[in-house]
């Protein structure tokens, strides 16, 4: 392997380090906030839809980094917006499916 393919495994492990502290976070704030009661169902369904997000968004960077303006951002920072946005965006549908089909 030459270096032009060297995988940086420092910035691989600062970004997942990173967004653990996202992932924590958010979920830290949903259950301040008494959005939900504890149990560990969800909670694994929140890590899981963090994962998900974080992976999307370390896997999509580089195509989307050559199609737009994210040259300034690193991958790092971009994958932690990744994984607070994709949070937000459950949170969002979740209260959109609520609302249309009341239980």
């Amino acid at each position: 392997m030459d270096d032009s393919t060297k995988p940086d495994v420092m910035a691989i492990v600062i970004t997942i380090l990173l967004g653990c502290v996202a992932a924590f976070v958010s979920i830290g704030r949903k259950i301040d906030r008494s959005r939900t009661q504890f149990s560990w169902l969800w909670l694994s369904t929140e890590i899981g839809s963090c994962i998900l997000a974080g992976f999307i968004g370390y896997e999509s960077y580089p195509s989307i980094q050559t199609v737009s303006m994210l040259s300034w951002m690193p991958q790092s920072v971009f994958v932690i917006l990744c994984v607070y946005s994709g949070s937000r965006l459950v949170i969002l549908l979740e209260e959109r499916a609520n609302k249309a089909f009341p239980s």
